[in-house]
């Protein structure tokens, strides 16, 4: 499960977010 048991530091954690966050936006302003 992703969450549980950190396997890398939990830096990497928050980056993988920020860049999903910036995917997402990304995705998003093409879409319209």
């Amino acid at each position: 499960p992703y969450g549980i048991g950190t396997r890398r530091c939990p830096g990497e954690d928050v980056a993988n977010m920020a860049i999903f966050l910036i995917l997402a936006n990304f995705l998003n302003t093409f879409s319209l």
